[in-house]
């Protein structure tokens, strides 16, 4: 009768240490799970900071192009580093925004961790670049003074920064805004608000450029590349141009006294350069919307107006103006819009916008590159 008894102690013993391993079994997948866990969940989060660093290099990197080319917005594609690789792109702004997206090493199971950062950049260029307008004793600016590259696109729809303003004597901001640096030797400052680059109170003077045309003063292309021929009077060198009619300028140099356009003087420079020397006054003043003085590639650079004395130069046209325009000791009146670049005695620019173009004086070396206060941001993927 022991016997039975006997034997179903020992099945009852036998459940328990099977239950008791199965518990057991089952704490150890649990343990072994959380610890895997674990640990995948710290290599993740070093994996994670590594990705930061990555996303990190990639914004440095990204800012010793910009200071190297000003221009630069291919940004990257995943660029290798320590490991990992980071993917950088760049806005179209002038001061872009940057996204650096990092990528770690993969992890087992879960893959790399991916970390994003972005940032706006501050560019401050340097003091040396040419100026977009440049006075010997007076600057008065009312308008919007901006810079574009002609040899990116000569009629953009975007214009940026790098238009400095330069004065040997006074310069005044009544309006507007300059998208440069402001220097001036004399006088107030001009208004911060209106100044987007620094206000530098120069201790120094810089000579306007010479452009002496005395050499073709009897030797040029007067009678051969102007026509109608009725538009020239060859006695007097003068040029006027009626109104609604139209008078072209081959490639070449030219020697004038006075030009007078009222209609529309078309300066051929599709098909070569063309530059013309003013012994007189200018007086660009049509008043039809199709007049003024037309520059058929559209490129500054290709259509030069250099005065020889203290003669005044009028801009009135209804139409843009793209040229170099420098009379070194006369006046200068801008009252149309104008790309490329300019300099006399005295300029005044009323109401109207002015475009420098880069070809003929660009911003200069960024003289700083980083990031604007504030703009930072971070983000992360979870895999």
């Amino acid at each position: 009768m022991r016997t039975p008894r006997l034997s179903n102690s020992r099945g009852s013993t036998l459940v328990m240490n099977l239950i008791a391993v199965a518990v057991f079994s089952m704490l150890a997948v649990v343990v072994y799970r959380i610890t895997r866990f674990q640990v995948a969940e710290a290599v993740y989060h070093m994996r994670l900071a590594q990705a930061h660093g990555i996303a990190e290099a990639g914004l440095e990197d990204a800012l010793h192009e910009l200071y190297a080319n000003p221009g630069w917005r291919a940004g990257f594609k995943n660029k290798p580093f320590v490991g990992g690789n980071y993917t950088v792109t760049v806005s179209t702004e002038d001061s872009p925004l940057i996204y650096s997206t990092g990528y770690s090493q993969p992890i087992v199971f879960l893959g790399p961790a991916v970390k994003t950062v972005a940032a706006k950049v501050k560019i401050r260029w340097s003091n040396e670049a040419s100026c977009a307008i440049q006075a010997a004793s007076r600057l008065s600016i009312d308008g919007l003074i901006n810079a574009y590259d002609s040899a990116v696109n000569p009629d953009p729809l975007l214009f940026g920064f790098g238009a400095n303003v330069c004065s040997n004597g006074t310069l005044e901001a009544l309006a507007g805004i300059i998208r440069g640096n402001a220097t001036y030797f004399s006088g107030s400052p001009p208004q911060v608000d209106l100044v987007e680059g620094e206000i530098i109170h120069s201790t120094y003077t810089t000579a306007l450029a010479t452009h002496d045309g005395s050499a073709f003063a009897g030797s040029n292309n007067n009678l051969t590349g102007l026509a109608p021929p009725s538009v020239y009077n060859g006695v007097t060198k003068d040029v006027y141009v009626p109104l609604a009619q139209t008078a072209t300028l081959l490639p070449g140099v030219y020697y004038f006294n006075k030009l007078v356009v009222d209609g529309t003087l078309v300066a051929d420079t599709a098909s070569g350069a063309v530059t013309i020397y003013l012994a007189g006054d200018l007086n660009a003043a049509a008043s039809v919307v199709t007049g003024g003085i037309v520059n058929t590639s559209g490129i500054p650079s290709l259509l030069s107006i250099f005065g020889q004395g203290k003669q005044n130069i009028y801009l009135k046209s209804a139409i843009p103006l793209r040229a170099h325009v420098e009379t070194r000791g006369g006046q200068l009146h801008i009252q149309q819009i104008v790309y490329g670049k300019a300099a006399a005695d005295v300029v005044i620019l009323t109401g109207v916008v002015f475009h420098l173009d880069e070809q003929l004086g660009g911003k200069g070396l960024p003289s700083s590159v980083g990031w604007e206060a504030g703009t930072w941001s971070a983000s992360y993927v979870r895999q």
